[in-house]
């Protein structure tokens, strides 16, 4: 197959000899297979390739692709991206400047772009869209009970599945950012320990969490606009008609992009945080 940045050839060729061996198994089996990767939005997957692997063996693929409103998917894919750099406590762009230079090969590449791709290849009979907004279903229950075929075990233990989950805020690159340089003593001289051990941890991510008042760097209106336009193109691209329609759909998702557009959607601006008065009292009362 094509080569995968992330990875040797060798680990390509040992990752490739296992799930051929996964197949056989579960063909032998007489097993359904069910194979998750965020890689797969990737244009380099060799889809011809995987392809044949599973027809090989009888089997007839069906994709169901996870549909996230566009303006949610791009900021976590910015935190995902600039993990690395914000856990060592190292400079990383905010989310605006990211985005003004990502925005155009972000849209011709991915969401829409995605399904497209896999639309037009005639060995997939069946591509579906797993709406994660919609909240009738949980999303096992979705994917087990609408979108899997005589999964009928799974589809019973689904609808008894709790989501659970952890809050978005904490897996953000200011929050990484925030905690990488406190363990750094950047800002304030507490020592912290980096693991779970050190129950002050627990009230400074209460603190970041419930603050409503911390300095943020937010989209221009010309980025606030792009982002709501291509968010509502996509939905509609995406989604039934009746369903963008109801009360869920764009209404919902105006108000949702307006509601996080000086949150969610801004960078956090983490050394003026820490050197805050209120946050500074704050850090030398736990360091007490």
């Amino acid at each position: 197959g094509k080569q995968n940045v992330y990875c040797s050839k060798d680990i390509q060729k040992d990752v490739l000899r296992e799930f051929k061996l996964f197949v056989n198994s579960a063909a032998n089996d007489g097993s359904n297979i069910v194979v998750s990767s965020e890689e797969f939005i990737f244009e380099s997957l060799d889809v011809k390739a995987l392809t044949n692997i599973l027809e090989a063996r009888k089997y007839k693929p069906h994709i169901v692709l996870n549909y996230r409103r566009f303006y949610s998917w791009i900021r976590s894919t910015y935190d995902s991206r600039n993990k690395l750099a914000a856990e060592k406590g190292e400079s990383f762009p905010t989310f605006q400047s990211w985005l003004q230079r990502k925005i155009k090969p972000i849209q011709t590449k991915y969401t829409k772009a995605v399904y497209d791709r896999f639309k037009n290849i005639q060995e997939f009979a069946d591509v579906t869209i797993l709406n994660l907004h919609d909240n009738k279903k949980s999303l096992q229950e979705q994917f087990f009970c609408d979108h899997v075929n005589e999964a009928p075990q799974s589809c019973s233990l689904a609808k008894n599945h709790n989501n659970g989950g952890t809050d978005d805020l904490l897996q953000s690159a200011d929050w990484k950012s925030l905690r990488a340089k406190l363990l750094l003593g950047e800002h304030h001289p507490i020592k912290l320990l980096s693991n779970g051990d050190d129950v002050r941890w627990k009230q400074i991510e209460e603190k970041f969490m419930n603050a409503r008042d911390l300095p943020r760097i937010c989209l221009t209106n010309d980025l606030k606009n792009r982002l709501l336009e291509m968010s509502i193109e996509f939905e509609m691209a995406l989604t039934p008609e009746e369903w963008y329609n109801s009360d869920e759909g764009l209404e919902n998702l105006r108000a949702d992009f307006e509601e996080k557009l000086n949150s969610r959607l801004c960078s956090i601006d983490v050394p003026a945080t820490l050197l805050s008065p209120g946050w500074q009292s704050f850090l030398t009362a736990l360091d007490a």
